[in-house]
């Protein structure tokens, strides 16, 4: 036993996965950025993503495995020009 969650890993920026996601999924809330004295008291919940973007790479970490277990969806996603990845 141990900890279980999914990352998405995709080559472009978040607004654009963020969008392909929502046309697959319906509706993703994006909250507030968060400063680096938050980052040890992230929100929980089964529903919460948390995303970061880096030199055009947006990283997904998927807690309860709700998008990234999934791999239609995935590999589905049209708007990023270069890899997408899922990783469990």
């Amino acid at each position: 036993m141990g900890m279980h969650f999914g990352f998405i890993v995709a080559e472009c920026e978040w607004p654009e996965l963020h969008t392909a996601l929502q046309a697959r999924c319906g509706t993703l809330a994006d909250a507030a950025e968060v400063s680096p004295s938050e980052w040890f008291d992230l929100p929980t919940g089964q529903d919460v993503f948390h995303v970061a973007s880096v030199e055009g790479r947006t990283y997904v970490l998927d807690p309860a495995m709700v998008l990234s277990a999934d791999s239609d969806l995935v590999v589905a996603i049209p708007v990023c020009q270069g890899d997408v990845r899922q990783v469990r």
